[in-house]
């Protein structure tokens, strides 16, 4: 009997050694309302970037989300799609299904992350009101700012990363300060997404 006990807590250790070791090896992940656009973020990622994408989003006012686009059903959730240009991608965050195919995807979009080819940037350093620089982890230092005013105003976090400029914006309205620079945390220190080329 003893031995059996001694065998069974030998089979407990070494069977927590792998459960701890299977869940410190898997690597984070992007929110789940990114994963059905995976692929499409890899096919269309310009050559020499990667984006990187948060682990959270905060819970959307879904009241406040259908008062700011009165034109549409309105359901709270968020619908992200891909916006590719020669240097620059954006993963935008709409608030219908099919906002990207609608015809004024500005309309129907609450913010997004995009990340631009480092060089002669015009975004570079960010401009805006209320500049204060924040801490995203890990060394990666960037910014807050506003832009706008009223209903119209955004907020942005802009840092750079491995030679990239990244950019995580959103109707203020949508997102706190805390709640973007907190994003903004998440994606800086979450694996890259790089091209599937």
């Amino acid at each position: 009997m003893k031995a059996s006990l001694i065998s069974f807590s030998v089979s407990l250790v070494v069977l927590g050694v792998g459960l701890l070791t299977k869940i410190q090896s898997t690597p984070a992940q992007p929110a789940t309302v990114f994963q059905p656009i995976l692929s499409d973020i890899r096919q269309q990622l310009p050559q020499g970037t990667e984006i990187r994408l948060p682990s959270t989003l905060p819970t959307f006012n879904r009241s406040l989300l259908s008062k700011a686009f009165s034109d549409f059903p309105v359901d709270g959730n968020i619908y992200p799609y891909v916006d590719s240009k020669n240097e620059a991608i954006a993963v935008n965050f709409g608030v219908i299904p099919n906002c990207a195919n609608s015809a004024k995807p500005d309309q129907c979009t609450i913010g997004g992350i995009g990340v631009f080819k480092s060089g002669k940037s015009k975004f570079w350093p960010p401009k805006g009101e209320n500049i204060t620089p924040v801490d995203l982890g890990n060394g990666i230092r960037g910014f807050y700012l506003t832009r706008g005013s009223g209903h119209n105003t955004l907020r942005y976090v802009f840092w750079k990363q491995n030679g990239l400029e990244f950019a995580l914006g959103t109707a203020a309205f949508a997102m706190s300060q805390q709640q973007i620079i907190e994003t903004a945390i998440s994606a800086a220190n979450e694996p890259a997404i790089t091209s599937a080329n």
